[in-house]
């Protein structure tokens, strides 16, 4: 768990963490810098179960601080969770992804739906459900939905993202998503085992669903194109330098495709026209491949 500011939901986390039916776990605790009464929190909580180890330094934001963690958790473990600060995991959610994992061999991530929840944990509604046969490589390419408080990693997968850490990514779930659905197994949890609240603090919130929904993402491409700065193509070709070489042919054609299509226009109509690239909705497919055949990112 990486905290920062998050005195007013802290609590309930830590508490629903402690009830979870699996109950062998240890919680490992980086404060990012916060300036409230998060850290003493979680002293307390710490002083009153060993299995809850803190540090605390200074602000690396939420990706740097996820990837810390991960480093100084060590190797003794067979299973690791992200957790956020301000969500409650329901007593079966540890357990749920450890009976999806351990089939597994080699690298393997878990995530799952989730519960939208107001401040109060009243029920807003589900997350989105998404097809097993569309979860993957070419969706990680362009699409996180690897939502990071649901995200666990085996040791595998664990190992597989510390071998390379990104010097930019947009987030530290979809890169780790870029990097299990290239090199090992992804697996999606349709049942949802966390209260995931939404505040004005939400770093990434939910997403809308419908036309409505939908409409919401097309206002959402046009802000970002209209804005500087590094973005998902910045994404993979930070992905491509830390994993390009250990990629299989086909994967890193199409990886070099889409980063050839920022420059060439007959690279970015190839791209627009190609099935390997997709997201979860048809229209936002066919908005990103409007987007991809015009250049507009």
């Amino acid at each position: 768990m990486s905290t920062f500011n998050g005195e007013q939901f802290l609590s309930a986390q830590l508490d629903s963490l402690l009830v979870q039916t699996h109950a062998a776990c240890d919680l490992w605790v980086r404060d990012d810098g916060s300036s409230d009464a998060t850290l003493a929190i979680v002293h307390r909580y710490a002083a009153a179960h060993p299995n809850i180890r803190v540090t605390a330094g200074g602000n690396l934001g939420f990706v740097g601080s996820f990837h810390e963690l991960l480093q100084i958790a060590g190797n003794d473990y067979d299973f690791y969770f992200f957790c956020d600060q301000d969500d409650v995991w329901l007593p079966g959610k540890v357990a749920s992804a450890l009976a999806a994992l351990a089939p597994q061999s080699g690298p393997a991530l878990y995530c799952s739906r989730t519960q939208y929840t107001n401040r109060e944990l009243q029920a807003i509604g589900p997350s989105p459900d998404y097809p097993a046969d569309k979860i993957g490589w070419g969706n990680a390419l362009v699409q996180n939905i690897a939502t990071g408080c649901t995200v666990a990693l085996n040791a595998s997968a664990r190992q597989l993202v510390l071998s390379s850490l990104p010097r930019y990514c947009l987030a530290h779930d979809w890169w780790a998503y870029l990097v299990v659905s290239a090199f090992g197994t992804v697996v999606f949890d349709t049942q949802s085992h966390i209260l995931y609240r939404q505040h004005a603090s939400n770093t990434i919130g939910m997403q809308q669903q419908g036309l409505r929904g939908q409409w919401a993402r097309v206002q959402r491409f046009a802000r970002r194109l209209r804005q500087a700065g590094p973005g998902w193509l910045d994404q993979l070709a930070e992905f491509d330098r830390a994993h390009g070489a250990r990629l299989k042919d086909e994967q890193r054609a199409q990886l070099q495709m889409l980063l050839r299509s920022r420059r060439q226009w007959l690279a970015a109509f190839r791209v627009a026209i190609q099935g390997f690239y997709w997201r979860m909705s048809a229209v936002d497919t066919l908005i990103l491949r409007i987007l991809l055949a015009l250049r507009l990112y």
